[in-house]
């Protein structure tokens, strides 16, 4: 079940905002200014229109998922009385240095880098809109004056908890990498797509 979570959430990482949470097998970063910007730009489109899956990159690059620093923040569940159900698990990580982001025009339409307290302060002035779980999570972020810092406090804290979820993914990303044959044969990459 981990790897799945891994899996999507790297995935929607690059699709939606072209950040890339891998290496290459060797060790070595992807460059995605420069030397391998023009590739991985043909693959997240590819990627967006179903032309590719996100395994068939992770193979022809030799991939391997960065999940040292991914964490599991959050999982909301919404109410049997809501019309609109969903079960989502969120997640912190910390951003590559030298990757730039863009938003893929679809899921994601705007995007902007901004604090915490200055994301619920334009949500709360209307500015931009917000869920209850994306509100409640930045909230929890409010103590922390580093994204490594609240990495650390969720590793610190999640040691602590007997969820098994929380246990299982951590033995995965304890290693730091997670190899892209393992997602072999799993449901998400059944299809062929995505």
């Amino acid at each position: 079940m981990g790897c799945i979570f891994l899996g999507c959430l790297i995935r929607e990482c690059f699709e939606e905002v072209g950040v890339l949470l891998a290496r290459k097998k060797d060790g070595s970063k992807i460059d995605l200014n420069n030397k391998d910007k023009d590739r991985f730009v043909d693959y997240r489109e590819k990627l967006i229109s179903n032309k590719i899956s996100f395994l068939e990159i992770c193979e022809r690059e030799d991939l391997f998922f960065e999940t040292t620093n991914i964490v599991p923040f959050s999982h909301w569940i919404t109410p049997d009385i809501e019309t609109k159900r969903f079960d989502t698990r969120f997640f912190a990580a910390e951003m590559p240095k030298d990757q730039p982001t863009l938003h893929d025009g679809n899921e994601l339409t705007n995007s902007l880098w901004i604090t915490p307290k200055e994301a619920i302060k334009k949500a709360w002035n209307g500015e931009i809109k917000m869920i209850l779980p994306t509100s409640k999570n930045l909230e929890q972020t409010f103590d922390f004056n580093s994204t490594n810092e609240l990495i650390s406090f969720i590793k610190i804290r999640d040691l602590q908890r007997s969820n098994q979820f929380c246990l299982n993914l951590r033995k995965l990303m304890a290693s730091g990498k997670v190899d892209c044959q393992m997602m072999r044969g799993m449901k998400i990459f059944s299809d062929g797509k995505r």
